[in-house]
């Protein structure tokens, strides 16, 4: 194997610590919760500052958003990866209002395969959508063109990372990965690897630390509901500093894995 090593000169779909981990969280054990609260903080200042500028907003949008839990959706956009969940959220007032309640703000970004309608439409269905509601448009940013060069900066701000699919359609998934090793709380299905990396807070197995929150099925689909709660207990632990600190901890704890 270390004799082919040579070959390898790119790694297109790979988990990196150098490229995908922000240094000052490479040793979290050196650092007390409130020390590493506040690199967090630091670094997502860092990113919202970006942010604005980067997705055409204005800078009052940067500070209102600081004190809310940010969580990212950024994954390759195609059907069985179930972004049209936010749809039916949205066009239910009930769940429109459960979401607003939460807190959250989600940034959007991925790519489209070429002639792949399905997913277009879902997209430009739900950005026209947003364009029209102003309260969930502050709360739902679209970043277009996500690339993987200005990828790390997302990861390193990020509290939070969204890892949804039908049941038994993901082969792995990486994104939530790389914002575990910064640190960030995943919201997500028991689907492809998920399971080995994330702890469901309340069914963590033995030796390990909560970093997670679970979402369930309704006929094979991610369950709107279910996601909703998700959502409202990443909230709830990201307003409590030890909660936050412990769960930034677990994240943290799983970097040699998924390296």
């Amino acid at each position: 194997l270390h004799a082919q090593a040579s070959k390898i000169l790119h790694v297109t779909n790979g988990v990196s610590v150098p490229y995908w981990q922000h240094p000052l969280l490479a040793r979290p054990e050196t650092l007390s919760d409130d020390e590493l609260l506040a690199v967090k903080e630091k670094l997502k200042e860092e990113f919202l500052e970006w942010l604005w500028r980067r997705a055409l907003l204005w800078p009052h949008w940067s500070k209102k958003m600081r004190k809310h839990p940010l969580a990212l959706w950024t994954r390759r956009i195609t059907s069985y990866k179930r972004l049209d969940i936010l749809e039916r959220i949205f066009h239910d007032p009930k769940r429109r209002k459960t979401f607003l309640d939460t807190g959250v703000v989600l940034v959007v970004g991925g790519r489209i395969y070429q002639r792949d309608n399905v997913s277009e439409k879902m997209v430009y269905g739900l950005v026209e959508f947003l364009n029209r509601d102003e309260e969930l448009g502050e709360r739902v940013v679209f970043l277009h063109n996500y690339n993987v060069w200005e990828a790390p900066r997302l990861f390193y701000g990020a509290d939070g990372s969204i890892m949804l699919s039908d049941d038994g359609r993901e082969a792995s998934a990486t994104g939530f990965m790389k914002a575990q090793m910064n640190g960030a709380a995943v919201i997500a299905n028991p689907d492809g690897v998920v399971p080995e990396f994330v702890f469901i807070e309340g069914h963590t197995p033995k030796g390990k630390q909560p970093n997670g929150f679970g979402v369930s099925y309704s006929n094979g689909q991610p369950d709107p509901d279910s996601f909703l709660k998700a959502l409202n207990d990443f909230s709830a632990a990201f307003h409590v500093p030890a909660r936050r600190a412990a769960m930034i901890r677990g994240a943290l704890a799983v970097t040699p894995d998924v390296s």
